[in-house]
């Protein structure tokens, strides 16, 4: 792979979650059939989904423990499917050509395809898998990242994902104009 690349593990590789998927389902997720090179900025957003859904599951059930050991294997699998779906383009599969890596390379030239499709991506998995997206979620990355400013011009995956949902919820409140009773 090439230098900044990292594997994606279809399955998730959370050690409870592998368990599962070998002993509920006889998938080794570490088979190199389940696992998937993607550029590190891809991964990123992905790993960045994944946490967002585990989190609406510990909050659901409680506890990271009793998510891993209770969420149905089949909202794990649509979560999985859905990350394929929408990201299988930035990836590539086990002993994949160089003509296979070059294409998504190929893409990743645009910066505009990784910033500009971020929000729609981000909300077509979590639409896909039912998680809320969170508006306020940009507040507290703002609050927290005093950085922030020095990077206006590159910023973190994460503060461009909170940023990407804030302007989506904006702009579709905007073009929808005041309520009644409400300025």
């Amino acid at each position: 792979m090439p230098n900044k690349w990292q594997v994606h593990h279809v399955g998730q590789q959370a050690e409870a979650i592998a368990a599962r998927f070998s002993r509920e389902l006889g998938i080794d997720v570490h088979d190199l059939a389940n696992l998937r090179g993607v550029p590190q900025e891809i991964h990123t957003e992905i790993s960045g989904l994944q946490r967002k859904f585990w989190n609406a599951k510990i909050q659901e059930y409680g506890s990271r423990e009793a998510a891993y050991a209770k969420t149905p294997m089949s909202d794990i699998q649509q979560l999985n499917k859905a990350i394929e779906e929408v990201y299988g383009s930035f990836m590539v599969r086990a002993r994949a050509t160089a003509a296979d890596i070059a294409a998504v390379e190929a893409r990743l030239v645009d910066k505009r395809v990784l910033t500009v499709g971020r929000a729609s991506r981000v909300k077509t998995v979590l639409t896909k898998v039912n998680i809320a997206l969170g508006v306020l979620a940009i507040f507290g990355v703002v609050i927290s990242n005093a950085a922030l400013a020095a990077n206006i011009a590159a910023p973190p995956v994460s503060v461009q994902l909170a940023l990407d949902d804030f302007l989506d919820m904006y702009g579709g409140r905007l073009f929808r104009g005041p309520r009644q009773g409400n300025n």
